[in-house]
């Protein structure tokens, strides 16, 4: 019981993610052929969704590259098909949260970094549906804005370690002598010699 636990903790928002590209993919096949529908093709579409997905994946691996390659895709994605990511509003929460993970990075470069992609991202996206308002320009990539600002707020700092390096000697050193004190058993052994009285 507690492994099963110990899994949903630690996989939750993956399962999460994965519920909803599988609704977003039911969205594009039950709504084909209808107003505001993608133009492609599902042999397109589908594996467009899964790929796009699957970046956020990646991230335990690649706390940066993972989320900032999903918005890479979902921009070159939306040059292709323009309709394919507004259209799926599940892909909506996708992004938001993905934008939450780069806010927060422990690195805050990175994390200003991961702002710029998202935001530069959403952008493209939205310029490239036919006939996008002016407040969708602005409100939308503000919007996951607002969710990185979210993750970049309660994101924990990087921690540096102060240990301070060991000697690579582990004895104590007498008074006046700038050599180590040997060890019982060890190899290195100082002797010393007594002046012999001179007749």
């Amino acid at each position: 019981m507690s492994q099963v636990r110990d899994l949903a903790r630690r996989y939750w928002f993956d399962v999460l993610v994965a519920a909803l590209a599988i609704v977003a993919m039911l969205e594009v096949v039950l709504g084909r052929g209808s107003p505001g529908a993608p133009q492609t093709t599902l042999w397109f579409s589908i594996p467009a969704i899964a790929v796009l997905v699957l970046a956020i994946f990646a991230r335990r691996r690649f706390p940066f590259a993972g989320p900032a390659v999903y918005w890479l895709l979902g921009a070159g994605i939306s040059v292709v098909d323009p309709l394919l990511i507004p259209y799926a509003d599940a892909l909506f929460p996708v992004g938001m949260a993905d934008a939450f993970l780069l806010g927060n990075l422990r690195d805050v470069r990175r994390a200003a970094l991961g702002l710029a992609v998202v935001v530069a991202g959403a952008v493209t996206i939205v310029y490239n549906i036919p006939g996008h308002s002016a407040s969708e320009f602005v409100f939308v990539p503000l919007e996951f804005a607002i969710s990185w600002v979210a993750g970049f707020a309660v994101r924990e700092p990087r921690r540096r370690s102060h240990v301070r390096p060991r000697p690579s000697w582990s004895g104590t050193r007498p008074r006046g002598s700038r050599w180590p004190r040997s060890e019982p058993g060890s190899r290195v052994s100082c002797t010393t010699s007594s002046p012999t009285p001179s007749a």
